[in-house]
């Protein structure tokens, strides 16, 4: 089974005020926590079978819950029925596998599903490891961009995430995330001699009219023309091996990696891998990188030798992880022989 859900972007998870606290320890000193509990309005202070619950945040299908009980804070990224509803699907098939323990939608009691799947399931560092030799094809769709404009970006990182923004939006105009972006950088590191007028953009496309010159749109939408069926992503999980990822760009049968760096080689071996990592998690059978600053395609088809190298070598690398984590949970565990260890996963790089 392999599906996706609706996840909020990086740059909100890691930034978010609440999400900072999430998976943390906390006690009434720290900071952060006492000025989300400060702005909590009385009526959404609860108690919810002898818990006491402050609700920081609630939208429609999300809420944002810190629980104080035995002089401990907890935090809880609970849903609605509706959010629930949704993915009622996924929800069974993690109750079916154990990964949720509540047969059902329980209020207070029901997280969101990254909150179970990032638990229980391997992202793309899983993969770091694994090596394979890629002969790509490379295809030139468009003449370079210009992006003197954007000097005033000062960290590579932060300028090609938000190129990698521009260029989805052009693609799908309801993925609108380029200013909240900027907004969360710290102008302190990320910005230098800011431009005339940016204080005035409001949105991506705002941004794109400043910032660009007038092809620009002309130019990324030639990877619409490539790849007629290319869309946006959300997160998407793979049932099978336990594995999710949150590729940049789908297509009916192409996963594409936007690379925007500029100081680093865009057809590198770890861009490729963790490319190869995406295709792994949906199913695809073809990946690109696409290279928007020199308008450059690397295309490679993943061979069927590929796909058994790649799930061997996953889930070698979960039962490594398995083990250690018995480890660390009993350490008098009997000594195991790990197939893992054998001769051809220790070759395996050779071989491919």
């Amino acid at each position: 089974m392999i599906t996706n859900f609706f996840i909020e972007e990086s740059y909100i998870r890691f930034t978010n005020p609440f999400n900072k606290l999430y998976d943390k320890q906390c006690n009434e000193s720290n900071e952060i926590l006492k000025r989300l509990i400060d702005k909590c309005e009385k009526e959404n202070i609860i108690n919810y079978y002898n818990r006491q619950l402050y609700i920081i945040d609630y939208y429609e299908e999300f809420m944002n819950t810190i629980e104080f009980k035995d002089k401990k804070f907890s935090f809880f990224k609970y849903i609605t029925k509706d959010y629930y509803n949704k993915y009622k699907n996924i929800y069974d098939k993690l109750f079916e596998l154990k990964f949720y323990n509540i047969q059902g939608y329980k209020q207070m009691e029901t997280e969101r599903l990254e909150a179970y799947i990032f638990k229980n399931f391997e992202g793309r560092k899983i993969f770091e490891g694994f090596d394979i030799k890629i002969n790509f094809i490379k295809e030139n769709i468009h003449s370079k961009i210009n992006i003197d404009k954007l000097k005033f970006i000062t960290t590579s990182q932060t300028k090609g995430t938000f190129i990698d923004y521009c260029i989805k939006y052009i693609i799908n105009n309801e993925y609108d995330f380029a200013n909240n972006y900027l907004l969360t950088c710290d102008k302190s590191i990320d910005y230098n001699n800011l431009p005339d007028n940016l204080e005035n953009c409001e949105n991506t496309k705002d941004y794109i009219d400043l910032l660009f010159e007038k092809d620009f749109t002309e130019k990324i939408l030639k990877i619409k023309n490539k790849f007629p069926s290319v869309k946006t992503t959300e997160c998407y999980v793979n049932f099978n091996l336990l594995i999710y990822g949150e590729p940049d760009l789908i297509t009916d049968d192409y996963i594409i990696d936007i690379k925007t760096t500029e100081n680093k080689k865009i057809d590198s071996k770890a861009n490729f891998i963790q490319t190869l990592f995406y295709a792994m998690v949906t199913n695809k059978k073809n990946i690109c990188l696409y290279d928007p600053i020199n308008g450059d395609l690397y295309k490679y088809q993943i061979t069927e030798q590929n796909i058994i190298d790649m799930t061997v070598y996953i889930n070698s690398m979960k039962a490594l992880i398995n083990l250690k984590n018995k480890k660390n949970i009993k350490n008098n565990l009997p000594e195991v022989k790990d197939y893992y260890e054998k001769d051809y996963i220790k070759n395996l790089n050779q071989s491919s």
